[in-house]
Formats: structure tokens, sequence, C-alpha cells
């Protein structure tokens, strides 16, 4: 029989405990003396650190993704009117270049932001389910179309301003490319309006403009290519240039007519191209407007015709006055609280009437 042996045996000798223990830290002791306070530094990496790590993921239908596609697309529509402008208008000289210059590299910064910052932390449908994993979302975006056309639209080309100067501002046209995030705001806008035919008829109005836009400075440029006042056809050089320009495009794109009258067939062909240019987007942007507003008075339409219908039926079966009176103010006071009748036709909606009747 084994002898007996007592706990203390067991669990061998004791250490004495410190009747004042020293607090544990993060830090190393051979960093870190009783005199000595840990010393937190603040970088500008620690703080974008911080700053990706809330916006790991971005929902495309929120608020946040929404404004900063409205930031994009209104540096997308500074490049669109700016870079055309400036390439055929004096309107850069060199007392204003550096201005121009920080617009456009703040431009370019917030398309390098959006690259690499944003776009990969977008989460998207995948079989019903959203995918929020940072590495499928980033294999998403490089996969999809708009992230290539985001790599042509930062094109280095301002490097060549060091051999042909920095007056060629066309070097800049790649900018351009970025153009999907036009109709992706709008879309994302449209779907967030309850009434979205406003921001419709907006975007068809910016489209216009910006033809006439492109029109004036094409105008200029001929201008300037045949010397400006040579004859009655080119810009006379007197007053505002791109007013005129712009007035003078606006009259060729909607075919008003009294335009100056060409002398020379490169003049012959200017005008030609202009006008078959204007009747083509013309004739397609005011469809698109009719379409909008046909759209946004549908309902409208609909219950005047049925009002109509609903009345016309009443005189015919020779209902009392005082019902036709009742009927039409049921129609009013429905319309004014509901602003819709359903899918009511006109037997469902006499057998609805004469139940409250």
């Amino acid at each position: 029989m084994l002898p007996s042996s007592s706990s203390a045996d067991i669990e061998g000798p004791t250490t004495p405990v410190n009747p004042h223990p020293r607090l544990s830290v993060s830090f190393s002791d051979k960093y870190f003396n009783d005199d000595d306070e840990p010393e937190f530094k603040i970088t500008a990496a620690g703080c974008l650190g911080r700053c990706l790590n809330h916006i790991q993921i971005i929902d495309p239908n929120g608020k946040t993704y929404v404004a900063w596609m409205c930031i994009v697309t209104l540096t997308l529509l500074y490049n669109a009117w700016v870079i055309p402008l400036r390439s055929t208008f004096p309107y850069q000289t060199p007392q204003n270049r550096p201005y121009w210059m920080a617009f456009d590299y703040l431009s370019d910064a917030i398309y390098i932001i959006d690259m690499i910052l944003i776009q990969p932390r977008v989460k998207y449908l995948n079989e019903g389910f959203w995918v929020t994993e940072r590495m499928l979302l980033t294999q998403n975006y490089i996969k999809n179309k708009h992230f290539k056309l985001d790599v042509l639209s930062l094109i280095p080309l301002d490097f060549f301003y060091l051999l042909v100067g920095p007056e060629l501002v066309i070097l800049r046209l790649p900018r351009l490319f970025k153009t999907h995030t036009f109709w992706e705001f709008f879309s994302l806008v449209d779907r967030r309006l309850a009434n979205p035919y406003t921001i419709r008829i907006t975007k068809t109005f910016l489209c216009m403009m910006y033809l006439i836009h492109l029109n004036a400075c094409a105008y200029y440029a001929f201008s300037i290519f045949e010397g400006i006042g040579s004859n009655s056809f080119v810009f006379s050089g007197e007053g505002n240039a791109y007013i005129k320009c712009f007035y003078f495009a606006t009259k060729t794109a909607t075919s008003i007519g009294k335009n100056p009258k060409p002398s020379q067939e490169l003049e012959y062909i200017f005008m030609t191209f202009s006008w078959l240019m204007g009747v083509f987007v013309f004739a397609l942007l005011i469809g698109q407007i009719r379409d909008i507003i046909s759209t946004a008075t549908r309902s409208k339409t609909e219950y005047r015709k049925l009002v109509d219908e609903t009345l016309e039926y009443m005189r015919r079966m020779n209902l009392p006055q005082e019902m036709q009176r009742r009927v039409q103010l049921w129609f009013n006071y429905t319309w004014e609280t509901q602003h819709t009748l359903g899918k009511l036709k006109r037997p469902e909606l006499i057998k609805s009437i004469s139940n409250r009747f």
C-alpha cells in the first residue's frame, strides 16, 4: 500500500505572493519604464486606415454612395465642358493657367479616389444575396468594363505638357472615358425619387446643352481655321466669342434658320454636318421628352378618359342629375386623395359606384 502524501507535497513548494503587484501593459518592459509614459503618434497613414475601416463596404443604394457619385458626376461635367472650351476658345491665359491646372488635378484626384477606394468596396447582388467580402468585391470591379474605362480615363497624357506646353489641353480628352458615372448617377437618383420625371428632363436638357456647346466650340475652331472675320460666315471677332458661337450653334441645331450663308466648300460641309447632327439628335431628345411627359401624365389621362366614359354611360342610361353630380364628386374626391383610381375598368367602376350610392 502506497504511503499517503499531503497536498503540500503534491503541489510542490509555494511562491510568496507580492503584495504590490506590477500592472501588465501592452508595451515591452525594455521600452517602458515607470517614469516614462507611452508615446502615441498620429500619422496620416493611420488616419487614412481608420477612415477606410469605416467605409469597408458601401451600399450602392445608400445616401453616401449617391452623394459621392454626385461629386464624381460634377467632376466629369467639368472635364466635359472645359476641355473643348479651353482647346478652342482663348480662355486659358498664362495668368489664369495655375487655377485651371489646380482644378484639373483636383478632378484627377477625385477620379483616383473613386477608382481605388470607393468602387472596389461597393457590394453587389449575386443570386439574390449581397456579396460583402472585400476580395470578391475587388475582383467584381476589376472584371467590370467600368474598371477598364476608369483606367483609360486616367491615362497620364499630361506628361506631354513638358514637350508641347500646357496650352494643348486636348491631351486631357481621355478624362471623358468616365462618362458612365453620369448615367449611373442619374439612374440612382431616378430610383430614389418618388417623382423622377424632373430628373429625367434635367438629364435630357443637359445632353442637349452639351451638344450645342460642342457645336459652338467647333464653329469657333472653324472660324480660326479660316480666319476670324475673313468672311460673313465665320465669327466676326466682335463681342463675346462664346455667347455668339453658342447662339449660332443653337440656331443651326434647332433649324431655326437665318444662319450665315456659306460661300466655300468647307463651309457647306460644316453646315451640312451641323444640320444633320441637329435634326437627328434633337429629334431623338425631343422624343425622349415627349415620352417622359406622357409617362408623367399617364395616370391623369386615364383618369379623365374613365370619367368621361362613365358620365357618358350614365347619360345614356338617363340616370338622375343628382346621381351624376354625386358620381362626379366621388371621382374628384378619389383623385384628390389617392391620385389614382386603381385598375378599375368601366364595368367594375359602375358596380363599385352602385354599391356606394
